[in-house]
């Protein structure tokens, strides 16, 4: 027969086992996601040293003040060639004032960064909420 002190005792042994396993799990998401941030800080640091002219001049027109919902990311041969995008605001960027456009550009598609949503001729890009919001972050200090 089981006394009061020993049931006690095992609902306390319940309850401190439930509780350590509530923090060991708590504290495993902390750390993991504090993992992931770094592990995403660092990515975008290698991508900044692969193309740091390309992702100056990004983080000067995101942080642009008519930027706040561009998102559409345009290559173009040159400043000379006019795009129309059916109303939708983009960015451009030329390939006469980027070496291989197109190869950073399939960096930041790599690094999850940009999508090609390409509708016609223009090679165009959708940047990612998570590019967008590092880039209005960054700073020339943040150059590796």
């Amino acid at each position: 027969m089981i006394d009061a002190t020993d049931g006690i005792a095992f609902l306390l042994g319940v309850a401190v086992g439930a509780a350590g396993q509530y923090f060991a799990d708590k504290y495993t998401d902390q750390r993991r996601k504090q993992d992931l941030d770094l592990e995403s800080a660092q990515r975008f640091r290698d991508v900044v040293r692969e193309i740091p002219k390309l992702i100056g001049e990004m983080a000067a027109d995101a942080g642009g003040p008519n930027a706040q919902h561009i998102r559409d990311l345009v290559l173009l041969p040159s400043k000379n060639v006019h795009y129309s995008s059916g109303g939708q605001p983009a960015f451009a960027y030329y390939e006469t004032e980027h070496r291989n456009l197109r190869g950073q550009f399939a960096i930041l598609e790599n690094n999850g960064y940009v999508v090609d949503v390409t509708p016609g001729n223009a090679p165009t890009f959708r940047a990612s909420e998570e590019f967008i919001q590092r880039l209005r972050a960054f700073r020339p200090k943040d150059r590796p």
